[in-house]
This record gives structure tokens, C-alpha cells and sequence, in this order.
């Protein structure tokens, strides 16, 4: 059982760096400057990956990149001086007004 840990871990790895690499030639392709996000759940640790970023419902995130650029994926995130993978579905940018139906009585959603 550990030796699938092991090889599940190390292909997690692989796919991150290679995710990495593509957000990085995204951007390279389109200068954009970073925007500013808040979260709308929180992403926990539950499940740790290298690379995602955690945060907390209503915590504000500096986004880097997004892959796809159409903003369904995930995308490069800074938070307190790290960085990280953020699911995109999880924040929306801070300008943006409009309010969700019953956002009031959203819980956070802890990733299982």
C-alpha cells in the first residue's frame, strides 16, 4: 500500500510540475498583470497536494494566472507570500458587485 502512495505521489508531482510549466508559457504568451480575488469557500488541507495553495472563505488572493485563460480551470495564485493552485470556481474577483442567491447561508466546503 505504500508503494501506490509512493507512485500516486510522485505522478502528482509530474502532473504539477507540467501544469506549471503550461501556466507559466501561458502567461509568457499574454502579458496580464496579477488581479485581485476573494475566496467564496475555503480550500483545505484536507487532502494535501504540493502545490495548492489553501485558504480560508473571504480570504483576498492575488491571481497570477488561470489555466485554461477562460476561467473554468485552475489557476496560480499568492496569498501571505505564497503561492500556489486554486480552483477557480472557488473565487471571484473582488470589483466584481454582483452577489450570489443565499450566499449568506453557504458553508465553507472542505475539500474530502
Amino acid at each position: 500500500m505504500k508503494d501506490l502512495h509512493v507512485a500516486s505521489s510522485e505522478r502528482t508531482e509530474r502532473l504539477l510540475r507540467k501544469l506549471s510549466t503550461r501556466l507559466s508559457s501561458a502567461n509568457s504568451e499574454r502579458t496580464r498583470r496579477a488581479r485581485t480575488v476573494v475566496a467564496l469557500f475555503a480550500f483545505s488541507e484536507s487532502i494535501p497536494y504540493p502545490g495548492d495553495l489553501h485558504f480560508k472563505k473571504g480570504d483576498v488572493l492575488e491571481l497570477e494566472s488561470e489555466y485554461p485563460a477562460n476561467g473554468t480551470g485552475w489557476g496560480m495564485a499568492r496569498m501571505n507570500g505564497e503561492s500556489g493552485l486554486i480552483p477557480l470556481n472557488y473565487v471571484r474577483p473582488q470589483d466584481e458587485q454582483a452577489t450570489l442567491l443565499g450566499q449568506d447561508v453557504i458553508e465553507d466546503i472542505q475539500v474530502t
